[in-house]
């Protein structure tokens, strides 16, 4: 075989191999496995379970929390523990960071701020009922929502209180609990039992405003509950329990309703304003794509029959997992599934963090995995 041919296979062969790289479906594999427990028996696998359990990203690790009692800084390039802080009951919600801090709560209504360099604890404040929701930090203070329908806002620095609110209708029963705060247009928000989606002022407490939720029988269990708050930038995006979904835009101090839909999402919704939509997990077990200022969905994917996590995206992927312990990868754009779900075997409840384009999961089991799409 003489150089020309030679030369002519070569470029024939490396223009195939390139048309098959480009033709093929990415796959989704996992980088790194960690489990933050080791049940002796089927009881201590009930009393371990997770709800919660992974926290923001920093830098080049992420916080977990749970039935183990203790917060931990790890490693998002190996998921090894750099610190454990030790807390007096399990802590089932999601922290938060400040500048030095790490915020959070247990089971037992302790709040906790934790330093973020060493793990010590800097201080704490007893309040009542459960947290399984984040807290949102805003401008020096830290606000929170507990299972009883009080929202506290305390002082970061060192945990003075600054005042708290009480909805009186709230009743036993209480989903609504998974939902934090949120911060939209300068007020703090929160939505309650009755229906109520209700804005604050931050400093004072004070209410400004409320936007009703509530259906017109009574709803003794509170079913119709505002159970999805998300804000980011001018707009602000809220469904009920009951199935009620509006998104509203700020405007001159106020705000305008965008659109409205018949849909009950099942966690947050996240803001892709890159490409002007925002992705939902609804209760049917679907995930959408629906454009930011018209209402339009864009693309829907069916979960396999389970309930989705709030979504997370990254430069190319949209991440979730769900209740029948899947986790999915989609393309931003079209909505196009990544390869198969991974099957972990058991629920995913809390969102994904991403690194990068790549996603770290915790299942209810409290198994952490990093995950990453190849083609």
């Amino acid at each position: 075989m003489n150089r020309s041919t030679s030369a002519l296979l070569l470029i024939v062969c490396l223009g195939f191999s390139k048309e098959i790289l480009a033709n093929s479906t990415p796959r989704l594999f996992t980088r790194w496995v960690e489990s933050l427990q080791n049940p002796k028996n089927a009881v201590d696998q009930i009393e371990q379970f997770f709800l919660g359990g992974l926290s923001e990203v920093e830098d080049s690790a992420f916080y977990t929390s749970g039935p183990n009692s203790q917060v931990e800084k790890r490693s998002s390039k190996s998921g090894e523990i750099i610190w454990a802080a030790p807390l007096e009951a399990a802590s089932q919600g999601n922290w938060t960071l400040t500048e030095d801090k790490v915020l959070g709560a247990d089971v037992r209504g302790k709040i906790y701020a934790i330093n973020r360099t060493s793990g010590s604890i800097d201080w704490f404040f007893e309040s009542k009922g459960l947290f399984f929701s984040k807290p949102l930090v805003h401008d020096g203070i830290s606000y929170w929502l507990n299972s009883l329908g009080v929202l506290i806002a305390l002082r970061v620095s060192d945990g003075q209180w600054l005042w708290q609110y009480s909805e009186s209708a709230a009743t036993n029963f209480h989903l609504w609990a998974h939902q934090g705060p949120q911060m939209f247009s300068n007020v703090v928000l929160a939505g309650f039992p009755s229906g109520l989606l209700v804005a604050f002022d931050p400093k004072t407490g004070s209410r400004l405003w409320q936007e009703s939720f509530a259906p017109s029988f009574e709803d003794t269990l509170a079913l119709n509950e505002v159970r999805s708050i998300s804000a980011q930038d001018s707009y602000l995006l809220a469904s009920s329990y009951g199935g009620n979904t509006r998104l509203w835009k700020a405007a001159q101090g106020s705000k305008i309703l965008v659109w409205e839909k018949r849909m009950s999402l099942q966690g947050s919704g996240t803001f892709d304003f890159e490409k002007s939509q925002v992705y939902v997990s609804d209760r049917e077990g679907n995930l959408s794509a629906i454009d930011i200022e018209t209402g339009f969905i864009k693309w829907t994917q069916f979960l396999d029959g389970g309930l989705g996590t709030q979504p997370q995206f990254g430069k190319q992927w949209v991440w979730v997992g769900s209740s029948t312990g899947r986790i999915f990868a989609f393309d931003r754009e079209k909505g196009e599934p990544v390869g198969e779900p991974i099957i972990i075997g058991s629920s995913i409840y809390n969102p994904p963090l991403i690194f990068d384009d790549e996603a770290v999961v915790i299942s209810s089991k409290g198994v952490i995995r990093r995950m990453f799409a190849f083609r």
